[in-house]
C-alpha cells in the first residue's frame, strides 16, 4: 500500500502549469497517495508508539523544508509530540479516539466519521451506496472491511490514495489517457464526496477535539481535500490543453 516519507508538499500544494515529464507527474501522484493514506491513520489508528515515530519523522520533515501551507496544524501536531509524558498522551489519544471516532453515544460524542451521517441521518442509504458506486466504477470494492460502512472517512482516503496509485502505474506504461481518466475519477469523487462533507466534518472536529493532537489532523484534512481539488484543476485543465 502507498506509504513512504512525507515530503514537503505532502499536504498538497499546486504544482506548477510548467509541470512536465512522466517522472515528474508520477513523483506528483506519488506524493499525493502518501499524503490521503497517511490522513486516513488519523480515524483508522488508535495511537501508539509506533504511530507517534512516523508521525514525528514526517513533521519534522515538513519543519526541514521550511514552507509549509498548513502550519497550523502541523503547530498542534508538534505540541503534542513534544509532551514528556509520552505514555501519558497515548492513553489520553486513546479515550480521545474513541470518543470522537466510533460514536458510542450521542451524549459521549459525535456521530463517527461517515459521510452518510453527515450529509443525511442513515448508514447503509443512498450516500453509502454511491460511494461504493464509485469504487466500483473505478474497479474496486470494499475499501477496508475493518471500518464496517464504506463511507468512512478513512476508506474514503484511502480510496483517493488507491487511485492516485492508479495513476503512477499509468504514467510508469507512459499511459497518458489512463492517467488522464485517473484524474477524472479522482476529481468526481472529491466533488461529489469528500468536499461535500470533509471540511464541515473536520471544523466539527476541531470543536469537539479537547486534545491538540486532533486539532492538527482535522486542520491537515481539511486543507488537503481543498488544496487537492486546485491541484486536479491544473493537471486536468493542463491535460485538455494539450
Amino acid at each position: 500500500m502507498p506509504h513512504g516519507r512525507w515530503h514537503s508538499d505532502d499536504i498538497v500544494q499546486r504544482p506548477s502549469n510548467q509541470v512536465s515529464g512522466v517522472e515528474r507527474l508520477a513523483e506528483v501522484a506519488r506524493e499525493r497517495s502518501q499524503v490521503y493514506w497517511f490522513l486516513s491513520t488519523f480515524y483508522t489508528t488508535r495511537p501508539d508508539a509506533r504511530f507517534f515515530a512516523d508521525l514525528a519523522g514526517r513533521v519534522a520533515a515538513l519543519e526541514a523544508a521550511g514552507t509549509d501551507p498548513a502550519g497550523e496544524g502541523v503547530d498542534h501536531l508538534r505540541s503534542a509530540l513534544n509532551e514528556p509524558d509520552a505514555g501519558g498522551l497515548a492513553e489520553r489519544l486513546t479515550v480521545e479516539y474513541t470518543r470522537l471516532f466510533r460514536g458510542l453515544s450521542a451524549n459521549y460524542g459525535p456521530p463517527p466519521p461517515y459521510e452518510s451521517l453527515y450529509r443525511g441521518s442513515q448508514l447503509m442509504g443512498e450516500v453509502t451506496a454511491a460511494v461504493m458506486a464509485r469504487y466500483a466504477a473505478a474497479g474496486f470494492g470494499v475499501i477496508d472491511e475493518d471500518l464496517g460502512p464504506q463511507d468512512h472517512i478513512g476508506a474514503e482516503l484511502k480510496f483517493m490514495a488507491l487511485l492516485c496509485h492508479d495513476e503512477i502505474a499509468a504514467w510508469e506504461r507512459a499511459d497518458r489517457d489512463a492517467a488522464a481518466r485517473s484524474w477524472k475519477l479522482q476529481r468526481e469523487f472529491l466533488a461529489k464526496h469528500l468536499l461535500r462533507w470533509v471540511p464541515a466534518y473536520c471544523r466539527r472536529l476541531q470543536e469537539e477535539s479537547v486534545e491538540r493532537f486532533y486539532i492538527g489532523a482535522a486542520l491537515l484534512t481539511e486543507h488537503a481535500v481543498i488544496a487537492d481539488n486546485g491541484v486536479l484543476d491544473d493537471l486536468l485543465m493542463t491535460a485538455e490543453a494539450e
